[in-house]
């Protein structure tokens, strides 16, 4: 399907889905820095400082500028209604 004309006929009628239809990245190495920011803030919010901590002890800098932390970490994916598996581990 071509998504222009695809696009006019939905004509604005669709729902945006949360982001548990689309759990991406399962199969991906590490996590960029920006997005262990973003689960460290959450961890730390939901569960208080000492489980920031606790993800902290079991995440490693990856890379040559330390840039990217491993194993890559889903915090969505316990939720989920569809699981994405894409990047070097795609099962």
């Amino acid at each position: 399907i071509s998504q222009p004309p695809f696009l006019l006929a939905l004509a604005g009628r669709y729902l945006k889905l949360d982001m548990e239809w689309n759990v991406r990245g399962l199969g991906r190495v590490d996590l960029g820095r920006s997005e262990w920011l973003l689960l460290a803030e959450y961890a730390n919010t939901r569960y208080g400082d000492a489980a920031a901590r606790r993800y902290e002890r079991h995440m490693a800098p990856a890379g040559p500028f330390k840039h990217t932390y491993n194993p890559y970490v889903c915090p969505f994916a316990g939720r989920a209604k569809i699981l994405h598996f894409n990047g070097e581990l795609k099962p």
